[in-house]
């Protein structure tokens, strides 16, 4: 039996209602300083995998075009991430949904996470924690970064994530709306 994403968020949050937050509450770090202030609801993908993998902050069902996003907030600057700890929760994370969805059983087997869905990844970092691109305009910043190659995340594309974005938090304000509500992130 095939499912979709909707039935999957569905099931989700009759199971997990208490995990369901704001991308603000997502963001906070452990001073309690959010990445962003964006009110729009995401699973809080570490509480439900019970910190058994090293998954990605939110899972983000997105209904309209039927994918999954995996959102990993960092409120430091970028050049303090470490890519290999990115690298390590991209796969985690999509390697603990299948699990999940698999005891679950909303999918036969784990892979069948990685044939049937459009998962994206995406990296938002504090534009006011990087130094070096607070006076970067934004062309120039999505450019760089819309390729995802401050991670070397981009290995993943086309095999595990159709895209992998590494954004800064104003970006990721500005096409929330387009991506979340109208199924499109594209700069």
């Amino acid at each position: 039996m095939k499912y979709s994403v909707k039935e999957f968020d569905a099931h989700l949050l009759k199971k997990y209602p208490s995990y369901l937050k704001s991308f603000e509450n997502l963001s906070r770090d452990d001073d309690k300083n959010s990445v962003t202030n964006s009110q729009i609801q995401a699973f809080d993908f570490d509480k439900i995998t019970s910190n058994k993998f090293k998954s990605a902050d939110a899972l983000f069902f997105c209904n309209i075009d039927d994918s999954i996003y995996f959102i990993e907030f960092k409120n430091k600057p970028e050049k303090n991430i470490k890519s290999k700890d990115i690298r390590l929760k991209a796969i985690e994370s999509v390697i603990a949904l299948g699990v999940l969805l698999e005891k679950e059983n909303l999918i036969q087997k784990r892979n069948e996470i990685f044939c049937n869905f459009q998962m994206y990844l995406m990296i938002v970092f504090s534009l006011e924690k990087n130094e070096q691109d607070k006076n970067i305009i934004d062309i120039e910043l999505r450019k760089r970064l819309e390729n995802s190659e401050s991670f070397n995340l981009e290995r993943y594309e086309g095999i595990i994530f159709k895209k992998t974005y590494t954004v800064p938090n104003n970006i990721f304000e500005k096409q929330l709306e387009k991506c979340f509500i109208f199924g499109n992130w594209e700069f």
